[in-house]
């Protein structure tokens, strides 16, 4: 019978132990996380209000430049494949 009275009572004493190490720990962990998170949203929102929106002229000319870019690009792609078609005939 005494070593069902000492198991009982390790295996409450374990329990509590374990459950309050266990509240501690996720406390812990849930205060770093969440100040992690709120100094990303801060950052995050302090980025978003320094930027301008670009006005529509811009904005376009932009699209125009990367547009041009981009065919210039798929341009030099077609040639060297062409070329490199020609060389195998």
């Amino acid at each position: 019978m005494s070593k069902r009275d000492n198991f009982a009572g390790g295996f409450i004493l374990g329990t509590v132990v374990g459950s309050l190490v266990g509240t501690v720990v996720g406390i812990v962990i849930g205060v770093r996380s969440s100040e992690i998170a709120n100094e990303t949203h801060t950052s995050s929102l302090e980025d978003e209000q320094d930027s301008k929106p670009l006005p529509e002229q811009e904005m376009s000319e932009n699209l125009e430049a990367r547009i041009s870019q981009l065919s210039a690009a798929i341009e030099e792609v077609r040639q060297k494949l062409n070329l490199k078609d020609q060389n195998n005939l």
